[in-house]
């Protein structure tokens, strides 16, 4: 009877380690090998399409590179002075040496009449007459302008800007980039890819043979305007081998549509990398199962003894009672279960103390954040009785003190004026309100804020540095709220320097997109174990100080998208603040 329930026991389980493992190993190893196929195809994907965006900055930075250079040079004293004069021997020079040091493909200079009159790539070659290129007519009327033409050089980007003088178009600077084998090679360094160009529908340029021209249902697409990207899983390129393609068409200025890059990726190389991962499935899986069989067999020995000992010690285990212990001696599989449940046990005990623990910090946490939100409804209704008991001592100054000058009402005023700032900034923290944006001068904002402590700065010795760029371009911000964050930095750094120093406030343009103002002064410095800490909430080493200034100084720049950090040593101390350049209330709101 014994050995018949041994078997039907030993046949469970058996039956059962099927069912686990067996079944879940070989779904597994499906679902594995389906999601890593498609997690490769999706990082393929995502490859090509950051290549190919890489690809169209690529283009723009050249384009922009261009007509910077063509502008400069257009506008360049000597080369008017050489062009009006006829200097062509030194003007050619000029070119050539341009042409050298700039790195452009194309450096040309063309007449009104729209004919090449000297080259600084290929001086030999000049004369042609360029008057039915589009660009060369925009030129020619008196604009700046960069596109895509065909010259004698092949494809390129090219940049025209016109020579003028006393308000005529006395001739063209050209400067271009050709879409040659160094530009494509560069681009298959850069992203690891085969690439190419194409004009319309068909090929100028590529790192690859094959796929000469693209399919009209593609050209037709891009030509419609109706499509920024598209994806090909399947194409053939050199006849051997397939790639992932991914097509991105490029527009002219106006709109009119001129070719197409391509970004694409062997096949074989993703296999490659499903193979492994395959050949990977495979040999966990193996191993898995033969372990499982193994583990299988061991613990068939002795079975129900020692699996009735250890359900029983199980059974016995509760969450009133962690004491229950599996008394099993035997120095196998199952005795080493018995001791990891015997282990178990114990940690549950521990978890179990530490839950306990958790709930009690997280009915700690739940006061705090309740005190917290008293603490700002009691602010919220200082304001009001506060407000009334500085314009009632107003009052009694002016209609009881004839003593303008009286200490112990300007002390009353002042210190209702820090409270109410202290109200205000614990509301401002703790609830911030809305920000409205308009378009403001930085640097009309600083010198406001600094007329609040022109006192405080002339008495105390210290000399005021300024450095603002007047040249730069108002931005969209809420004028109160950063005056209120330049007013806690000079604060801060008038409090720093007790004994006189340099407050230097600078402002300046940076990366073309930014605006960076700065708040510098010489006195005490700040610790560097301070420095981590010094916009967190309530942090402070002033006698009087809250810790709510820098906390919502910071707060206030990161609603503007901006940054703010510190610097300091024994000499200078700083705090650097960058803004975007936002021009669009609709981006601001939609978090650029």
């Amino acid at each position: 009877m014994f050995s018949f329930i041994r078997f039907k026991l030993s046949l469970k389980i058996f039956l059962s380690f099927l069912l686990i493992i067996i079944v879940p190993a070989v779904v597994s190893f499906v679902i594995s090998y389906r999601l890593i196929k498609k997690t490769i195809e999706r990082e393929i994907f995502m490859r090509l399409q950051d290549s190919i965006s890489g690809y169209t900055e690529e283009i723009k930075f050249i384009e922009e590179k261009c007509l910077s250079i063509a502008r400069e040079l257009s506008r360049n004293n000597d080369i008017q002075q050489l062009y009006i004069n006829k200097d062509y021997k030194n003007l050619e020079k000029k070119l050539i040496q341009i042409h050298k040091i700039s790195y452009m493909d194309v450096v040309e200079i063309e007449d009104a009449t729209g004919t090449v009159l000297l080259r600084g790539h290929n001086p030999s070659v000049s004369g042609d007459i360029k008057v039915n290129q589009n660009i060369i007519r925009v030129g020619l009327g008196g604009r700046d302008i960069v596109s895509y033409e065909k010259g004698r050089s092949g494809f390129a980007i090219r940049a025209v800007s016109p020579i003028k003088h006393d308000g005529k178009v006395l001739g063209l600077v050209m400067i271009g980039s050709l879409f040659s084998d160094r530009f494509v090679e560069h681009m298959k360094i850069l992203t690891g890819m085969e690439n190419g160009i194409y004009k319309d529908k068909t090929k100028i340029i590529s790192t690859y043979q094959g796929y000469e021209t693209l399919g009209d249902d593609v050209y037709n697409r891009f030509k419609s305007h109706k499509y920024e990207m598209i994806y090909e899983k399947n194409i053939l390129l050199n006849k051997k081998e397939h790639f992932y393609m991914m097509l991105k068409p490029l527009f002219l200025k106006n709109g009119k549509y001129w070719g197409s890059i391509a970004m694409a990726i062997s096949r074989s190389r993703a296999r490659k990398y499903l193979i492994y991962s395959r050949n990977i499935l495979v040999y966990v899986v193996l191993i898995g199962v033969s372990i499982a069989f193994m583990i299988y067999f061991l613990l068939a020995r002795n079975i129900n003894h020692s699996l009735k000992k250890i359900i029983d010690g199980i059974n016995s285990v509760n969450l009133d009672n962690f004491s229950s212990r599996i008394e099993l001696k035997n120095q196998d599989e199952f005795g080493l279960i018995a001791a990891s449940i015997n282990d178990l046990v114990r940690k549950l005990y521990l978890y179990n103390a530490r839950i306990k623990k958790l709930q009690e910090d997280m009915v700690k946490s739940a006061k705090l954040t309740t005190a917290g939100q008293i603490s700002a409804g009691i602010a919220h209704e200082i304001r009001n009785p506060l407000s009334s008991i500085k314009m009632m001592v107003q009052i009694i100054k002016s209609k009881y003190v004839k003593d303008y000058n009286s200490s112990e009402i300007k002390i009353i005023l002042d210190e209702i004026d820090r409270i109410n700032k202290l109200v205000k900034d614990l509301l401002e923290f703790s609830k911030p309100s809305p920000i409205h944006f308009i378009e403001g001068d930085i640097n009309v904002i600083i010198r406001k804020t600094l007329d609040i402590f022109s006192y405080n700065i002339d008495h105390q010795n210290i000399k005021l540095d300024l450095k603002l760029n007047e040249l730069l371009p108002w931005i969209l911000i809420d004028a109160e709220k950063i005056q209120l964050v330049f007013i806690n930095l000079i604060i801060n750094a008038v409090q720093a320097m007790p004994e006189g120093g340099v407050l230097t406030i600078e402002t300046d343009k940076i990366n073309g997109n930014s605006i960076m103002i700065s708040v510098c002064d010489t006195g005490i410095g700040i610790p560097e174990e301070n420095l981590k800490n010094i916009f967190e909430p309530f942090f402070t080493t002033k006698k009087d100080g809250t810790g709510i200034g820098l906390a919502l100084c910071k707060t206030i720049i990161e609603r503007h998208k901006g940054t703010i950090d510190v610097s300091s040593n024994d000499s200078r101390t700083c705090f650097k603040i960058v803004l975007p350049i936002i021009k669009n209330k609709t981006m601001v709101n939609k978090g650029y």
